[in-house]
């Protein structure tokens, strides 16, 4: 059962970013009836449009966060969690969306080592998507990955 303490999803839980132009991105942590998962979706004149699952089918993964800029989109997520435990090794995950795409790439493993706190996201001036988190050493690390 996941009812009881211990199974609540971490926050941020939900992100709602402004992306431009009257429109705005909508990320949360979802249950599809066996496993937690990451979506997106667009929202335009208050109606949230069709989500998109980013996070990998079949694998518990949880909301880390979700920055927007006219150079693209990224959303992280921890996979390995099941709501506030583990059920897996905790590793930082993330997609980017490029701009003018419609939809967000395929997943990323972002990081080798476990993580210990939630990540942040970003995405610089140069469309540089960057992913920043704290591993269970207290180490803070950080990845870039190239623009385009």
């Amino acid at each position: 059962s996941l009812l009881g303490t211990g199974h609540y999803v971490q926050r941020p839980g939900v992100r709602l970013v402004p992306a431009g132009g009257g429109t705005s991105l909508l990320a949360w942590t979802d249950y599809d009836g066996a496993h937690f998962r990451v979506r997106v979706a667009g929202v335009q004149a208050g109606a949230v449009g069709s989500p998109q699952t980013v996070s990998a089918p079949g694998v518990d993964s949880v909301l880390g966060d979700l920055a927007v800029s006219p150079k693209g989109a990224l959303v992280t997520w921890i996979s390995g969690k099941r709501g506030a435990d583990p059920s897996g090794p905790q590793r930082v995950t993330a997609a980017f969306r490029a701009p003018g795409a419609s939809a967000f790439g395929v997943p990323e493993l972002v990081s080798d080592d476990e993580v210990a706190a939630t990540p942040a996201a970003a995405v610089d001036l140069a469309g540089r998507p960057l992913a920043a988190w704290t591993t269970l050493g207290q180490r803070t690390e950080v990845a870039v990955r190239p623009a385009g």
